[in-house]
């Protein structure tokens, strides 16, 4: 993932795990956005996992969804952006997730996709 310049924004999802589900190699988040409403989302992870996210059109403050990684441990940490529109750009916030606490720190880097 390459980095980007870090800019100022008002609009930061804050996705807060209410339960992981881990399988083989699949490792399934459900969250609730504790931040703000953001719409046209995807999930870009390290180099060999794969993120899917869903609702992929609009996740509201306290809505709920889930994130599939697939080609991943459970056990390990890894880090992600969650790419979504703004008022006028396309925007990323970059998190951690942190496997032995099983919940997603962001990073406080948002910038531009």
């Amino acid at each position: 993932m390459e980095n980007k310049p870090v800019i100022s924004t008002t609009i930061t999802p804050l996705l807060r795990i209410m339960r992981a589900i881990a399988a083989e190699d699949t490792l399934t988040c459900y969250f609730v956005n504790n931040g703000d409403p953001v719409s046209d989302l995807s999930i870009e992870a390290e180099l060999g996992i794969v993120g899917d996210i869903n609702p992929k059109d609009k996740i509201g403050n306290r809505d709920a969804g889930a994130i599939k990684f697939t080609c991943c441990k459970a056990d390990k940490d890894f880090s992600f952006r969650l790419h979504f529109s703004g008022p006028e750009k396309r925007l990323y916030t970059e998190f951690s997730f942190l496997s032995a606490h099983k919940k997603f720190v962001p990073l406080n880097r948002t910038a531009l996709s």
